[in-house]
C-alpha cells in the first residue's frame, strides 16, 4: 500500500479522535465556567497551547526516533486514555478529559505533517473530511450522546472500535516521514473551527436546517464526502474553476450561517465541500525552521477555538458581532485566502484511495439514516382521552450537563429521559435545551428525547439557534408559536408556546430584571384563555422580588396553590434553599399537587403540578372509531369521556384532524 493511502487513514483517525475529544471537553469547560468563566478561559488556553507545545516537543524528539513511530505513540495514547474517562468524575474527569484533548490536538498536528509529506494538501484534506464523516456517523448511531457519557454497551463498543482503528492506522504509518515544514495552518485551523461547529456537527445541521436526525446525518456526511472528493483532485483543477468554486463557497457559508431552514439545508453541503477544497489549495510545503513550525501550530489551535468560543460567549453575554455573522466572516476570510492560492496553484498528485472510501461511506450513512428513521422517527398512535388535568413540568436542563457538585461533570441525557419516563407528565416545558453546542458535548437534546420518549415536540432557539426552549407533550398539539426576545444588555431570550387540550403552555427563560422582555412575552401571549408558563427567571435573590415574576403576577398569573412553603418557586441545585429561580405560573388555571423533584441531572430541579383547566372536549363516534388508541395514558387523572386531540406533530407543528371536535379541545 502506498504511503499516501496509509497517510489518508492516519489523518482520518486522528481527526475522528480530536472531534470526539473536543465534544467531551465542552461539558467539562462549562463546569469550570460556573460561577465565573475565568477558570474555563484559562483551561481552554492551557489545553490549546498545551496541544501545540506537545506536538512541537514530540516533533523535536522524533529527530532521535522515528517520526511515524512518535505519531503512532501519540494517537494510540490518546485512544487508550479515552477508554479510561468513563471511570472518572469530578476534578479527575475534568483534568483527564482536557489532557486527552491536548493529546488529540498534538496527534492531528503531527499526522497532518505526515499527510503533507506523503500526498500534500489533497491527502491531508481528503483524510480530514473522511475522518469527520466517520465521527458524524458514530455520533448519529449513538443518538448524539457521545460514547464517554453513555452507560450502556454501545458506548464501550464505540470507544473500543475507535481505539483499535487508531492503533492499527498509527502502526501502518510508523515508518513514514513528514514534510519538513508546511504553511497554510491558519486555513486549516479556521476549517477545523467551522467543521466542529457546523460541518461535522449533526445537531447543528438538524437545528439549522430544520431536519430530523435521519436527514441531517445524510446532509452532513454527503457534504464531507463530496469535500473529500474535491480535495483529492484539487491539484488538477485549473485556476478559473478554483476561483468560481471558492466564490460559490463564500456564498454558501453565508447562507448556511444566516438563513436557517431550507436555504441552510441546500447551502450546507456546498459550504462543507468547497471549504475542504479551499484548504487543500492553501496547504503547501515550505521552507522554515523549528520555531516557525511552533508558530504554525499555535495559529492552528487559536483559529480552531475561535468559532467555538465565540458561540459560547455569544450565548452567555451577547457578542457585538453575533456568532452567525462571525462564522460568515471566517468563511469569507478562508475563501479569500484560497482565491489567492488558486491563481497560482501547486500541482500535487491526486490523493489515492479516496473513491473506495467514499463508496463505503455512502453505504454506511444510508444504513445509519434508514435505521434512525425506522427506529426513532415513526409516528405514534396516541390515546384519544381528553385530559382535563394535564400533569405539567418546568425544568431547566442546563444544556444537558450535570455539574461536578452533583453527579458530574457529564452529559446525562439518559437520566433526563428516565426522569421524564419515571415521572410521566403531559406537558414538559424545558429550558436551556442544547442542539449541537460544544458546551453540551455536541448532543441534540431535542432529537435524543424525542426518539427515546417518542413524543411530539416544539423547539425554538433563544440564546442562540442551537440553545433554546422546548415543549414535549403526551398527545399531539396545535398552534405552535415562538418569539425572539432580543436583549440589549445581556444574552438573548425567547419563548415557545402551543395549545394542548384547549389551554396554552409556554416555556421561557427570562432574566430577573428584563421588564421589557417580560412585558413583550406577556403581550405576545394575549390575555384570554387558560395559560401555564414554566420557566427560569435566572435570579439569585430570594422570594418574589424578581421583576420577571412580579410582572406576570400583576397581569393575572398565580403561583401553585400547594407545594413548597412560602413563595412556591423552586430552588436551584447549586444555590441556597432560600433562593427560588424556577417557576410554574397559571392564569385561569389552578395548579395543584406542586412538587419539586430531587434529581441530580441539572443545576436546576424539575417542577411538577396538575393543571386544572376546567375544559372539556368531545369527539364524534365515527372519529373515535377511526382513530387508533394507545393504551398508554400519561395523565394521572384522564377523563372517561374521550376526545380527539391534534394530529401528530411534524417537527412540532400540527393541526386538528377532526372538525367535529369541540373547539375547547387542543
Amino acid at each position: 500500500m502506498t504511503a499516501a493511502r496509509r497517510s489518508l487513514g492516519l489523518i482520518a483517525i486522528a481527526t475522528w479522535l480530536l472531534i470526539d475529544s473536543l465534544r467531551t471537553a465542552g461539558p467539562l469547560l462549562l463546569d469550570l465556567a460556573e460561577p465565573t468563566p475565568a477558570p474555563a478561559y484559562l483551561a481552554i488556553a492551557a489545553t490549546l497551547v498545551g496541544g501545540a507545545l506537545l506536538a512541537w516537543v514530540a516533533s523535536l524528539a522524533s529527530e532521535f526516533f522515528s517520526h511515524g513511530g512518535t505519531v503512532w505513540f501519540l494517537v494510540s495514547l490518546t485512544a487508550v486514555f479515552r477508554i479510561g474517562l468513563p471511570f472518572l468524575d469530578g476534578a479527575w474527569m475534568i483534568g483527564a478529559g482536557l489532557y486527552v484533548t491536548a493529546l488529540a490536538i498534538a496527534s492531528v498536528i503531527l499526522a497532518a505533517r505526515v499527510a503533507m509529506g506523503n500526498g500534500a494538501g489533497p491527502t491531508l484534506m481528503a483524510g480530514t473530511a473522511l475522518g469527520a464523516a466517520a465521527a458524524v456517523i458514530e455520533q448519529t448511531m449513538l443518538r448524539t450522546l457521545d460514547a464517554v457519557w453513555r452507560d450502556d454497551i454501545w458506548g464501550w463498543v464505540a470507544i473500543g472500535v475507535v481505539a483499535l482503528l487508531a492503533i492499527a492506522n498509527g502502526w501502518r504509518c510508523h515508518d513514514l516521514e513528514p514534510a519538513a515544514h508546511t504553511r497554510g495552518w491558519w486555513a486549516y485551523g479556521l476549517f477545523w473551527g467551522l467543521m466542529v461547529y457546523a460541518f461535522a456537527n449533526v445537531g447543528y445541521v438538524a437545528s439549522q436546517a430544520d431536519l430530523r436526525l435521519s436527514f441531517a446525518v445524510a446532509l452532513a456526511v454527503v457534504g464531507l464526502l463530496l469535500g473529500a472528493r474535491l480535495a483529492a483532485s484539487s491539484g488538477a483543477m485549473p485556476g478559473g474553476i478554483n476561483i468560481a468554486l471558492v466564490t460559490l463557497g463564500a456564498a454558501a457559508i453565508a447562507v448556511m450561517a444566516l438563513v436557517p431552514g431550507t436555504a441552510a439545508a441546500v447551502a450546507l453541503p456546498a459550504a462543507t465541500a468547497i471549504s475542504t477544497f479551499a484548504v487543500a489549495l492553501v496547504m503547501r510545503t515550505a521552507e522554515g525552521t523549528a520555531l516557525r513550525s511552533l508558530g504554525a501550530s499555535m495559529a492552528f489551535v487559536a483559529l480552531l477555538g475561535l468559532p467555538l468560543l465565540a458561540a459560547e460567549v455569544d450565548r452567555l453575554a451577547d457578542l457585538p458581532l453575533r456568532h452567525g455573522l462571525l462564522i460568515t466572516t471566517i468563511g469569507l476570510v478562508l475563501m479569500a485566502g484560497a482565491s489567492m492560492a488558486a491563481w497560482n496553484p501547486v500541482k500535487p498528485p491526486t490523493a489515492p484511495g479516496v473513491l473506495p472510501r467514499i463508496a463505503v461511506g455512502v453505504l454506511i450513512v444510508a444504513g445509519a439514516s434508514w435505521w434512525t428513521h425506522d427506529h426513532y422517527e415513526q409516528e405514534r398512535t396516541f390515546s384519544q382521552n381528553f385530559l382535563p388535568t394535564p400533569a405539567v413540568m418546568a425544568w431547566n436542563l442546563h444544556h444537558g450537563v450535570t455539574p461536578s457538585g452533583e453527579a458530574g461533570p457529564g452529559v446525562n441525557a439518559q437520566h433526563v429521559a428516565a426522569t421524564l419516563t419515571d415521572n410521566p407528565v403531559d406537558v414538559a416545558m424545558l429550558q436551556e435545551v442544547e442542539r449541537g453546542g460544544i458546551a453540551g458535548g455536541g448532543i441534540d437534546m431535542v432529537e435524543y428525547l424525542s426518539g427515546e420518549l417518542n413524543l411530539p415536540y416544539l423547539y425554538a432557539g433563544a440564546q442562540t439557534p442551537q440553545s433554546g426552549n422546548a415543549i414535549f407533550t403526551s398527545r399531539p398539539f396545535s398552534d405552535p408559536r415562538s418569539i425572539d426576545l432580543d436583549s440589549a444588555d445581556g444574552p438573548d431570550r425567547g419563548a415557545v408556546s402551543l395549545s394542548f387540550m384547549g389551554a396554552t403552555y409556554v416555556s421561557t427563560q427570562i432574566g430577573p430584571d428584563d421588564t421589557d422582555l417580560t412585558a413583550r412575552a406577556r403581550d405576545w401571549l394575549g390575555s384570554v384563555g387558560p395559560t401555564v408558563i414554566g420557566g427560569d427567571r435566572g435570579d439569585t435573590a430570594p422570594g418574589l422580588d424578581a421583576t420577571t415574576v412580579s410582572v406576570l403576577l400583576d397581569s393575572g398569573f398565580t403561583l401553585p396553590s400547594a407545594g413548597l412553603p412560602g413563595d412556591g418557586l423552586a430552588a436551584t441545585a447549586l444555590e441556597s434553599e432560600d433562593v427560588r429561580v424556577d417557576f410554574l405560573l397559571g392564569r385561569e388555571v389552578e395548579l395543584n399537587d406542586f412538587t419539586v423533584l430531587d434529581v441530580l441531572w441539572s443545576d436546576h430541579r424539575p417542577l411538577i403540578a396538575s393543571a386544572v383547566t376546567g375544559l372539556t372536549g368531545t369527539i364524534s363516534p365515527e372519529a373515535a372509531e377511526e382513530s387508533g388508541v394507545d393504551a398508554d395514558t400519561t395523565s394521572p387523572e384522564p377523563s372517561a369521556d374521550p376526545s380527539a386531540s391534534a394530529t401528530p406533530a411534524d417537527s412540532g407543528a400540527s393541526e386538528s384532524p377532526n372538525p367535529e371536535a369541540s373547539p375547547e379541545d387542543g
